[in-house]
């Protein structure tokens, strides 16, 4: 088989070139990698001589003893206990070393008293005949550790411990120097089962009453973890499938359930009995009670003062009320009195006056309107001979000033009735002032603007009116809005009664419109309401048509059908006879009329 060699050194070299350049040199950054270079940069540490751990040991103690952080120490003596083999295994907390803290350790302190703990009774540290115990302790170390440190499995494990339920004896811590010491242990025992931290304490006869109310009502709602797992007759491992599972679940929640009653039933008890014999509870509710019976009394008196009062003011009213009943029976005795008084000298004043020849028209006269005083004076005058004339002159005074009064009376009454004539004359001649356009414009607004059955409705119609033409009346502006219904606008100067006549007959007659007056003299005028007048008495007499009401008729009319009742037997004759100038038929017929036209418009409305 041939075998394959290289070509000879000559040879190559003779055939062989060299061409390029050579790079420049450059930096670039490279990560060190690689089990060679973690064996040169990080190499393991030799493993240590006894002699140095020991000395490492020693120095660690003698640090943690200088420092006097109080945490746990190897070489501590009270740590030899735990090498021994005396300790229950079920009992977590001795196994850790916190049977002083017990329920109150935290989980830091758990954990750290675990590794300490390890430490110390490491099976690797005991002797060979102590293995296996050694193995089992540490074993319930570890189921300690992880108890403890499960919050869960902490509460039921807990709860598992022995624990004293009794409550204190009735007879037991009565006195204030007993009651402290009796009940403080047995409420800082329960409070371990609480959960809502921090507890209140019991305190001291110091305590303040706030803190004192507080701590019971934390008592009277106490809220507890506490779990009753040693009740569970049901196992859940056991169960064959679901179904037995959750029955054997609701059967062992219900056992529960029912015992966490019973100790809330018990902290509740132990709390009335304690807030029953706490001295400090008993001040309270003695300063309550005396604080009740003293705003009771309060009410009571304040009650008893009211009374009082409204039987002393109803005793003044009925004095009151008797002193003028009484005043005023005096009063009409001394009334009936005077009036006897007043008669006898008012007699004896004209029998004086006829006696002595006085005029009999100014004797009754005076006897009329002279007082008791001056009636007397004059009879006593003319009963004396002496004072016959002084009688005579003050006779004949008082009549002088009779007749002078009576005359300014008359006076007054003269230019009174002057006064009220020029005033009706200048408003009547304000009201036959023309309207303008604006005006009749105004008025239109007017009475759009205040519908019928508008308060006051003339009043601020005639005042909108008078923001355009000043001096307009309100019987003026209203015989004007009834003109301007009738549709006469142009016609100006018509009397009340001829305007009057013309609405009511377009009203009664709405298809025929009225031709109005004519605006001519004040003849004419006259002529004109005369006629029409009499036209109207003419048909209101003799026709058959509807039966016209003047205004004051028909209010008249209508304020007798409120107020007679329906079902009187003489209604009718009742309204003729308020209505005054209509019989009991033209009543009725005005009745019907209005009764219709008040149907008629119903209907139209409803068609529309």
């Amino acid at each position: 088989m041939p075998v394959l060699v290289l070509p000879s050194t000559s040879a190559s070299s003779a055939s062989s070139s060299v061409s390029g350049s050579v790079a420049l040199p450059s930096s670039r950054r490279v990560e060190p990698v690689g089990r060679a270079f973690q064996a040169t940069k990080h190499a393991p540490p030799k493993p240590k001589t006894r002699e140095q751990e020991e000395e490492e040991r020693r120095i660690a103690a003698e640090k943690a003893k200088q420092d006097g952080s109080g945490e746990l120490q190897l070489r501590d003596a009270k740590y030899d206990r735990y090498k021994k083999f005396d300790i229950d295994l079920n009992d977590y907390y001795t196994l850790l070393g916190l049977e002083d803290k017990m329920f109150e350790a935290t989980k830091e302190e758990i954990t750290e008293a675990y590794r300490t703990i390890c430490k110390v009774i490491h099976p690797d540290k005991s002797l060979p005949e102590d293995r296996e115990k050694a193995e089992e302790r540490y074993k319930a170390l570890q189921v300690g550790f992880e108890t403890l440190t499960d919050a869960a499995r902490r509460r039921g494990y807990d709860s598992s411990l022995e624990f004293d339920d009794s409550i204190p004896k009735e007879k037991e811590g009565t006195t204030e120097k007993t009651f402290f010491s009796v009940y403080g242990p047995v409420f800082e025992s329960n409070a371990r089962f609480s959960n809502i931290k921090p507890v209140p304490k019991l305190g001291d006869m110091s305590t303040s009453d706030e803190d004192v109310l507080a701590f019971y009502d934390f008592w009277n709602n106490f809220s507890s973890w506490r779990e009753f797992a040693y009740l569970n007759e049901n196992n859940l491992e056991t169960a064959s499938c679901r179904a037995q599972k959750r029955e054997f679940q609701r059967e062992n929640e219900k056992k529960q359930a029912s015992k966490k009653r019973e100790e809330l039933a018990r902290v509740r008890r132990l709390a009335d009995q304690a807030a029953k014999k706490d001295p400090r509870m008993q001040r309270i509710r003695r300063e309550a009670e005396e604080a009740k019976n003293a705003a009771k009394n309060k009410k009571l008196a304040e009650q008893r003062a009211k009374e009082e009062e409204t039987k002393r003011k109803a005793e003044e009213e009925a004095e009151m009320k008797k002193q003028a009943e009484e005043q005023a029976k005096r009063e009409a005795e001394n009334k009936k009195i005077f009036k006897e008084v007043m008669k006898k000298t008012r007699q004896a004043f004209g029998k004086s006056c006829k006696a002595n020849g006085m005029d009999e028209d100014a004797t009754d006269v005076l006897r009329a309107n002279l007082e008791l005083e001056q009636l007397q004076e004059i009879v006593d005058a003319f009963n004396d001979e002496s004072k016959k004339d002084h009688g005579k002159e003050l006779f004949d005074a008082y009549y002088a000033s009779y007749q002078k009064s009576e005359e300014e009376k008359q006076k007054w009454s003269a230019e009174h009735r002057l006064a009220q004539k020029k005033l009706e004359e200048q408003r009547e001649a304000e009201a036959n002032r023309p309207w303008t356009h604006d005006e009749e414009q105004q008025l239109v607004k007017a009475v759009t603007k205040y519908p019928p059955g508008t308060v006051l409705r003339w009043e601020q119609i005639t005042e909108m009116v008078n923001h355009v033409a000043p001096n307009r009346g309100m019987k003026d502006v209203i015989r004007k809005a009834k003109l301007m219904e009738t549709r006469q606008l142009g016609t100006q100067h018509i009397d009340d009664h001829t305007a009057y006549q013309l609405y009511l007959n377009t009203m009664s007659k709405p298809s025929a419109s009225p031709s109005p007056p004519p605006a001519a003299s004040p003849s004419a005028a006259d002529s004109s309401s005369s006629s029409a007048a009499a036209s109207s008495s003419s048909s209101s007499s003799t026709s058959t048509g509807p039966v016209v009401f003047s205004i004051a008729e028909q209010a008249a009319f209508e304020q007798a059908l409120k107020s007679v009742p329906k079902d009187a037997p003489d209604r009718w004759e009742q309204i003729a006879k308020k209505v005054g100038t209509k019989t009991k038929k033209e009543c009725m017929t005005r009745f019907k009329e209005v009764r219709e036209s008040i149907l008629k418009g119903k209907g139209k409305g409803k068609r529309k």
